[in-house]
């Protein structure tokens, strides 16, 4: 059965000549592109804030429209053109260079009516670039090594897409001709090894792009040498050969229509579904036996045709915090060409109907398509009322939902109220080893499967064997900062062996508390052959402070941020002693922040909207991480950010989560993007754990102080 194929609807729905026949004050009740909603107001602010124009205002702009770029570079190859956008940048240092130029808006005195119009052409011109490079590539000879050179200008999405193709197209043909499969999976290795020798050999010369774009393709590539082995078992018969072949989702491109699409199941079953051109740098995830069954399941219930669909389109993930439930239906969404929209909710969400019909409609025309997924982060913790209106609404315009909820008592009351009938799936526990061994594949290690089993096998056991702690996180967020360190600790001085040992005791030992020590000492010994005495910080000769600030240092080789606790206010004037000696011996620089994040609103750290015609106002923390970027601009010396956290709210933690991600920048509310310094450091102080939800200790590294009992 044909699926609705992903169309670009702009024509249509977003047509800038017909919203200018409407009236300001309808035009104001209008949605921005990517569910980002801007009064004129708050455009006059922007205009207020970049008088002529330029990079800044339209970087503010698409902040505004949440478009997935998240820097964006002038052109100027001709004079004639004057102030425009010539290619962006997307997440991890992707790059997009747009086959014509966007004009700057007008922004002093500027209203939506005026800057929809360039947004519109932005959205366009995102579009219809990534759709070019597709075209061009797809039906391209030139190799995966070349492709993903800096130079090549090729997105990520379609290195990765290109990867594909070519495998459907290679394993099809063989299949076909009866032909031995072993033969892609040498091509694989071959393509592989040389990715994985650049990243090895050449670490100063690459970009970041070119890094994230590789290691991108690493992992489709241990995606498709794991499917190959599969089918190489079958290989004696090839009727179940065949059979198997088609339990996958394959991709291929028509060159007469020159269109790209997936197929999954055979004969009657058989579905089809065309690959849309959203600009939507790709999530990193490794493929397991759960994500490819939810990847099925997902463009089975959501590819049909809404028009004529009788079922809601709805998905449930339940699961446990940290566990990616969010990232995998980010995933889905990106694998098919589409931009998916994650909405957060809470206990304070609003039900008000045209704030959700606004924000639905908004993702339904720019999202790419009626596959794309409208993600409801964390819905348990949003009232009933809420959930029905959005729902309610999404069902009228046959919007992909998705809702992603942890296993508690409000999960269960709405499974038998609102969500009664629902397609519900449940994450099982991680499969650790295999996606230890699919990402350090992708981070080029040759011996990825061999080393995945001790390092899968720590944290598992670690899981089962340790004390449980509020701040403990061995899942799979844990195991991809370590993978994400092995990567870039490689060389070919030290055998990838100890650097994966060297990066797990960096990475586990400064969060355990005493009791849990000998564990991991006996883990490094059992599966890594490390025979070496671990201390706690108590048990250290230089003292327990000393220890615990030399474990931040440890942490914080790679990692941005830092929680540590307890540390109850009799200690902290010890602590931060420490602490600034340790900082003396790196010649770092340390600025802390007045009071506790729990007595400040989201609003006080990072700022609001002023209204029309008042200053803007700086948020404490954006005030301070301006002020130290300032005064300390040498990148060679770390400048560290420390804040006492006193008892946080979830609202708060999450507020602060571009921060705990490493992304080097926060989105203000403003439209503005405040790009931070790599240089900055950021320690959290907490003078114990009390409720503060396993999401957020996961995201970040922690310390624990180790106590006297």
């Amino acid at each position: 059965m044909l699926s609705a194929p992903i169309s670009r609807s702009s024509s249509k729905l977003r047509s800038a000549s017909k919203l200018k026949a409407l009236p300001v004050p309808e035009r104001m009740l209008l949605q921005l592109p990517r569910v980002g909603l801007a009064t004129d107001g708050q455009l006059d602010h922007i205009g207020s804030l970049y008088p002529a124009g330029g990079e800044k205002a339209i970087q503010a702009l698409l902040n505004l429209m949440q478009s997935g770029v998240v820097d964006c570079v002038i052109w100027n190859r001709e004079s004639w053109v004057g102030d425009s956008v010539g290619s962006v940048t997307g997440h991890d240092g992707d790059k997009l260079d747009l086959m014509a130029p966007v004009a700057m808006p007008p922004t002093a005195g500027c209203n939506l009516q005026v800057t929809e119009g360039v947004l519109e052409s932005m959205l366009n011109q995102l579009h219809s670039s990534v759709k070019t490079i597709n075209d061009k590539m797809t039906g391209s000879t030139q190799s995966m090594e070349e492709m993903t050179k800096a130079d090549a200008a090729v997105p990520r999405q379609v290195c990765m897409l290109v990867q594909r193709v070519r495998f459907t197209a290679d394993v099809s043909k063989a299949i076909l001709e009866k032909r031995q499969l072993s033969t892609i999976t040498r091509a694989n290795l071959a393509i592989k090894a040389a990715l994985g020798e650049r990243l090895i050999n050449s670490p100063v010369e690459l970009t970041p792009g070119e890094v994230s774009t590789m290691v991108a393709v690493q992992q489709v590539l241990h995606e498709q040498i794991e499917v190959m082995k599969i089918l190489i078992e079958k290989e004696k018969s090839p009727d179940e050969c065949q059979k198997c072949w088609q339990e996958q989702i394959r991709f291929y491109h028509d060159e007469e229509v020159n269109e790209c699409f997936l197929k999954f199941g055979s004969g009657a079953e058989e579905r089809v579904i065309m690959i849309g051109h959203e600009y939507s740098p790709p999530t990193m995830l490794i493929t397991t036996q759960f994500t490819h069954m939810l990847r099925w399941s997902y463009l089975n219930a959501m590819g049909e045709d809404p028009a004529t669909s009788l079922s809601l389109r709805l998905l449930v993930l339940i699961g446990v915090p940290g566990c990616g439930k969010t990232g995998m239906l980010k995933n889905v969404g990106q694998l098919v060409g589409t931009q998916p929209t994650t909405i957060r909710v809470s206990e304070r969400t609003t039900a008000e109907e045209v704030w959700w019909r606004r924000q639905i409609t908004a993702h339904k025309s720019t999202g790419g398509g009626n596959l794309s997924p409208l993600i409801l982060s964390q819905a348990h913790r949003a009232p009933e009322a809420v959930l029905e209106v959005a729902l309610r609404i999404a069902s009228e315009l046959g919007v992909a939902t998705c809702l992603t909820m942890s296993p508690c008592t409000e999960t269960a009351s709405l499974q038998r109220g609102i969500l009664a009938g629902a397609t519900v799936i449940n994450v099982p526990e991680s499969q650790l080893q295999v996606i230890a061994a699919g990402q350090l594949a992708a981070e080029g290690l040759l011996e990825s499967e061999k080393l995945a089993v001790p390092l899968g096998g720590i944290l598992e056991s670690l899981n089962k064997e340790c004390t449980k702690q509020p701040h403990y996180d061995f899942g799979p967020r844990t195991l991809l900062q370590i993978c994400t360190q092995i990567g870039i600790e490689r060389s070919k001085a030290k055998a990838d062996e100890d650097v994966v040992s060297a990066v797990v005791e960096r990475c586990l030992l400064p969060k355990l508390v005493k009791s849990d020590v000998p564990i991991l000492q006996r883990l490094l010994k059992e599966l890594f052959k490390v025979d070496k005495t671990l201390a706690s910080p108590s048990a250290a000769e230089d003292g327990r402070w000393h220890n615990v600030a030399e474990n931040i240092k440890s942490i914080t080789k790679i990692e941005t941020d830092c929680l540590v606790l307890p540390v109850p206010p009799s200690d902290q004037e010890a602590f931060f002693v420490e602490f600034c000696h340790m900082l003396n011996r790196q010649t770092a620089v340390l600025v802390r922040m007045p009071g506790l994040l729990s007595e400040m609103t989201p609003g006080d750290l990072l700022g609001t909207m002023p209204k029309k015609g008042e200053p803007v106002k700086d948020g404490l923390l954006v005030e301070m991480l301006r002020k130290a970027m300032d005064d300390h601009p040498e990148q060679d010396k770390l400048v560290w950010i420390a804040m006492m956290t006193g008892k946080c709210s979830a609202e708060t933690w999450e507020c602060l989560n571009e921060l705990l991600n490493d992304n080097h920048c926060l989105n203000l509310a403003t439209g503005e993007q405040l790009r931070l310094n790599e240089n900055l450091r950021f320690l959290f102080v907490m003078e114990e754990a009390g409720d503060t939800s396993q999401d957020t200790f996961s995201r970040t590294a922690v310390v624990y102080t180790d106590p006297p009992v």
